[in-house]
């Protein structure tokens, strides 16, 4: 299966009539209460019938994943989301 890496912490997997965003989070106890082996794991944020859509799920999403600090006001958020339109914009323009 083909993937797409968006950030270091964000890639989509591409399927057919299918793209699932994955993310990449700390791990620390993983389901059914096993000690996860990894510091680090991938996990699904959700099942794309676009890519369209998996891309404004990123793009929408990105001031939770926020990694310089929690958001502190509306125009934190703003900004957030705003970069993440830009790096979005920015890959693109990198694979045409």
């Amino acid at each position: 299966m083909n993937t797409i890496e968006i950030d270091e912490n964000t890639k989509v997997l591409l399927e057919p009539d299918n793209f699932t965003l994955m993310i990449r989070v700390k791990s620390g106890i993983a389901p059914g209460g096993k000690v996860a082996k990894a510091e680090y794991s991938w996990r699904i944020e959700g099942y794309y019938a676009t890519l369209v859509s998996a891309l404004q799920s990123y793009v929408t999403n990105a001031p939770a994943r926020r990694k310089d600090g929690e958001i502190k006001d509306l125009s934190d958020a703003v900004r957030c989301i705003q970069e993440a339109e830009k790096h979005i914009e920015t890959l693109i323009h990198k694979n045409k």
